[in-house]
């Protein structure tokens, strides 16, 4: 619970200040920060904890003979349950906040399981590693608080110059956050399914004015099947 009291403070703290250094409403920027701050404490602790892993189990690990799994699973079960408290405050403001849920907010549930399972591998490889560096744990977190300012955690990726974009596209970090965040790729996503649909249903109706017209039905679908599929990687219209 004081955890997540503490990500609460946090979020109404940096919200203050970068609606009054970098501008822009309050309200509306808490949204934004606010789930920021929920998805990249679930990435520090899973980092952070993850590097710990098999020292903190070394006698465990060293005297029975349970396979290393468990412990990387126990670790991200433990992130994932943080990030659940955590995201019960998200959930507040949604009901208190104007904040745009649509269905297109649901495709964030696939960005939270790739989330999730990209952190499995984290953790056995910080495990693995800091197993044998010990120093390479406060190497991570002094990194980690520097990542803090350098990913668009509570600042708005898009008012970044055009000159120094590499900060923000060679930043694993951020994708992590879009994934879940950015409504932007989800809309892409729905506008992209639709499109998909209007072709298909095209070369529906090519492929049934192709039997109707004395063409088999085979080599109908496979004329504007393909050349349909086509035009849908390619972005035009299907002749």
């Amino acid at each position: 619970m004081w955890e997540t009291i503490n990500v609460l403070i946090m979020v109404l703290g940096i919200t203050v200040v970068s609606s009054a250094i970098i501008g822009g409403d309050a309200i509306g920027l808490a949204p934004y920060i606010g789930l920021g701050i929920i998805i990249w404490s679930f990435i520090t602790s899973t980092i952070t904890e993850g590097a710990t892993t098999f020292v903190r189990n070394s006698v465990y690990i060293t005297t029975t003979n349970f396979s290393i799994d468990l412990y990387a699973g126990r670790t991200l079960m433990k992130s994932v349950i943080n990030f659940a408290h955590h995201s019960v405050l998200y959930f507040i403001g949604v009901l208190l906040l104007p904040i745009d849920f649509g269905w297109t907010a649901l495709l964030a549930i696939p960005g939270l399981l790739l989330l999730f399972i990209n952190a499995y591998w984290v953790i056995i490889f910080f495990a693995f590693l800091c197993a044998r560096f010990r120093d390479i744990e406060m190497i991570l977190r002094n990194l980690l608080q520097l990542a803090f300012f350098v990913t668009p955690v509570f600042w708005d990726f898009r008012h970044i110059r055009s000159d120094r974009k590499f900060i923000v596209d060679y930043n694993i970090l951020y994708y992590y956050i879009e994934i879940v965040r950015e409504k932007r790729a989800l809309r892409e996503v729905e506008a992209a399914a639709k499109e998909c649909l209007q072709i298909r249903r095209h070369c529906c109706n090519r492929y049934q004015s192709a039997s109707s017209g004395g063409v088999s039905r085979e080599s109908g679908f496979r004329r504007w099947g393909y050349r349909g599929w086509r035009c849908c990687a390619s972005n035009r219209e299907v002749p």
